[in-house]
């Protein structure tokens, strides 16, 4: 429908002001930024959350005004999970490309991530002054609002438990938020070593840890991460939903599944999965159900705006994890498929570069550099070697991440999933049945799914070199769930669907709610959850006296700055709590050492070896440098350049390649390079020491180095886990026979 004048008039007006309000805003806060002292407190926080959500606001303004232009509607209203389908995927790659253009340029800085995306909107926003998105209100009947209720009362209750705590799991600290804070530290992307682990995740995609770094240098912090995942829950959720309307007409029967789905398996604190970690997997699987979703609208409805939204999906998908490639694939290539059989040609060719810029670009950018878009893996088909690298498909074997037979399968899936989580899927399936069979009409797109669950389950086990790792499985599990729409369907009335969906999602509430307060203990909690309630009851307050959509919106804005301001300020204190919860075990007392450290304090420089949680040691700021000094080579060589060193061979086990010499010389002299002043030391995890050498204590060679120089490594704290030397630089240049200087080079 075309607009008067007037509106056009108004429209300009009110884009005029809005570029206006961010150069005026960006302006103010970089002022502050400068004036404002590094010790200042609240002050400072208080202008990290503003740059956090302008920033985001300035995002929003350009994916609002894209989208619009994208499927040709000057306002297109879109449903609360349309909305949320349509704008959180480019939201999240917005800020990821952002991030990882200014990272390989060295422009990694929180304030240049802030201009380029106002000026970027404030581009757009001239260019495109008219069009817009507006989400329209949808009526919710009574059993709909008692069960988003209850997905409130969980997500409102997780929040305030996990909003102030450091991320503290596992690969957390080996790399999902390591590798990020590195590059945050020397304003650039570069390689950083996965030495004590696998060496695959230092040459992953990175989509996700793009996302992660702008959120850390933005904030000043790390505290969010652990709640970050709630937003990608809602969107599997609201995808989960929008799939399910394509076969059944009842909204609550569309519901049911996602909501099994959102207080499930991807939201309980047992799972590896869930919302509140800086895990990778839920952002993944919410992509490619996103990509289904938008498949499914390409056969229902074939624009080319679908086709490109879906291969955007999938490319932010693989662009995020690179094991999601054997789940990717099959929808990629029925995505393709259709769209050709339609002959939509400039669909087709126009959805290829969109799926590289989605996240394909990291496997050129591996292929350019390392010769080999998977590296480390050697890829060999049918006995034929497509790519080299030093890690054969079966290097998983020896760590229990892959079956040693195929019996092994049904009582692997039962001890992982539980019976309530089987029992579902198995409903599930049944009701994809039960859908082919009643509508026979639609089996043209009905069968894409339960095709794609079969497809799913034989790339786990066929093809997934980690196929005793079940959290590979969610993705067909959750398909296998979403099925229970149907069964739902057939019943008569509301009511009965009540009588079935309410006692499950009860039960799946009762499990997170004892759950999470056994997660964190008393009394670390109750700070966040008053806070939250607090806020609550002002929101609701603003709800009964909003006059309008802005001022509804300024004060949920208020609201959302009062609580995360809340968080920020408690993170810093909550940090022993967060070492001593998170998956550090005995190394906490002697880390905690280490997360003293904080400003005016002057930033350590620390080498570490042993276990690999070196993210445990960056402090509250994130400001201490962890670095891994090399004992075989220069300080800036990679696996790849020792591959290459070592003849390039392929090896059936993890081997440490960084490792393969040991020479104490080469360690001091890196030691002086990166001007290391702390030397922290960890005992290696049980499942690591076959591939070390180590001590008696199951230490690595470092500690014999250290012991045996006494007048250069001074002992702070030694434990039967974990050793910290305190470094004499003098010392040290004295041995290597170096000029006294406090310079030292970026490790890369």
């Amino acid at each position: 429908m075309a607009m008067s004048l007037m509106e056009k008039q108004t429209r300009y007006l009110k884009t005029m002001f809005l570029i206006g309000g961010m150069a005026l805003l960006t302006s103010l806060l970089l002022a502050a930024d400068i004036v404002v002292p590094e010790n200042a407190g609240w002050s400072r926080d208080l202008i990290y959350l503003v740059r956090l959500i302008l920033t985001f606001g300035a995002s929003w303004v350009i994916v609002s005004r894209v989208v619009a232009v994208l499927f040709r509607h000057t306002t297109l209203r879109l449903e609360l999970t349309e909305w949320m389908i349509v704008v959180i995927p480019l939201l999240y790659l917005m800020l990821a490309l952002v991030t990882a253009i200014l990272g390989l340029f060295g422009l990694l800085f929180a304030n240049i991530i802030l201009v380029v995306c106002v000026l970027l909107a404030m581009g757009v926003a001239w260019v495109v002054p008219h069009n817009r998105i507006v989400i329209v209100a949808k009526c919710f009947g009574g059993i709909e609002k008692v069960i988003i209720t209850m997905w409130l009362m969980i997500i409102v209750l997780g929040a305030a438990i996990y909003l102030p705590f450091t991320p503290g799991r596992w690969d957390t600290m080996a790399y999902h938020l390591y590798i990020p804070v590195r590059w945050l530290q020397e304003n650039c992307i570069f390689h950083v070593p996965t030495v004590f682990g696998d060496l695959t995740p230092a040459f992953s995609p990175a989509n996700a840890w793009a996302f992660n770094a702008a959120v850390m240098d933005l904030l000043n912090s790390d505290f969010l991460l652990n709640c970050v995942n709630l937003i990608f829950l809602g969107l599997l959720a609201a995808a989960i939903y929008r799939i399910m309307l394509h076969f059944v007409n009842n909204r609550l029967s569309a519901i049911a599944p996602a909501s099994f789905i959102m207080l499930g398996p991807l939201f309980v604190q047992h799972y590896d999965v869930n919302a509140f970690s800086a895990y990778s997997d839920l952002p993944a699987q919410a992509m490619l159900f996103v990509a289904l979703l938008f498949l499914l609208e390409y056969l229902r409805r074939p624009l080319g705006v679908y086709a490109l939204l879906g291969a955007l999906s999938c490319g932010i998908c693989v662009g995020i994890k690179t094991g999601m490639i054997p789940y990717v694939l099959p929808v990629t290539l029925l995505l393709f498929g259709v769209v050709i059989v339609k002959r939509h040609w400039i669909a087709a060719f126009a959805a290829i570069p969109t799926l590289i810029l989605g996240g394909g670009w990291w496997y050129f950018r591996n292929l350019k550099l390392y010769g080999n878009p998977l590296f480390p893996a050697d890829i060999t088909v049918f006995g034929h070697r497509l790519f080299a690298g030093p890690y054969a498909l079966d290097c998983a074997h020896p760590y229990g991440y892959t079956m040693n037979t195929l019996n092994e399968f049904p009582g692997m899936v039962v001890d992982y999933f539980g019976l309530p989580l089987l029992v579902l899927t198995g409903s599930g399936l049944i009701g994809w049945g039960v859908g082919l069979f009643y509508q026979r009409q639609q089996i043209s797109r009905l069968v894409f799914l339960p095709l794609i669950f079969v497809i799913w389950i034989l790339a786990f086990v066929f093809i997934n070199p980690y196929n005793a790792v079940c959290r590979f499985l969610f993705l067909p599990v959750i398909i296998g769930i979403a099925g229970n729409a149907f069964l739902i369907d057939r019943l008569k009335n509301d009511l009965l669907k009540a009588l079935v969906i309410l006692p499950i999602l009860a039960g799946f509430s009762l499990i997170n709610l004892v759950l999470l307060l056994n997660d964190i203990p008393f009394p670390w909690y109750i700070p966040g959850i008053l806070w939250l309630l607090l806020m609550a009851f002002a929101l609701f307050f603003i709800m009964q006296i909003q006059r309008s959509r802005w001022q509804f919106m300024c004060g949920a804005l208020l609201c959302l700055m009062v609580v995360l301001f809340a968080g920020k300020r408690l993170s810093v204190a909550y940090r022993d709590a967060t070492l001593a919860l998170g998956d550090i075990g005995d190394y906490e007392p002697a880390l905690r050492l280490v997360n003293k450290n904080s400003y005016p304090n002057p930033p350590l420089t620390i080498a570490y070896a042993g276990a690999n949680i070196p993210y445990a040691l960056v402090g509250p700021q994130m400001r201490n440098r962890v670095i891994y000094c090399s004992v075989s080579g220069p300080q800036n060589s990679n696996s790849y350049d020792y591959w290459l060193r070592y003849g390039k061979k392929t090896y059936s086990y993890a081997v440490p390649l960084y490792r393969e010499v040991l020479n104490r010389e080469i360690w001091f002299s890196n030691l002086n390079l990166v001007g290391a002043n702390l030397l922290v030391l960890t005992a290696l995890e049980p499942n690591e020491r076959a591939r070390f050498e180590q001590t008696a204590q199951h230490f690595t060679i470092e500690k014999t180095w250290a012991e045996s120089n006494p007048e250069i490594f001074i002992p702070i704290v030694t434990s039967k886990s974990c050793a910290i030397f305190q470094i004499n630089r003098e010392a040290l240049k004295l041995l290597l026979d170096i000029p006294d200087s406090d310079e030292h080079v970026k490790p890369f």
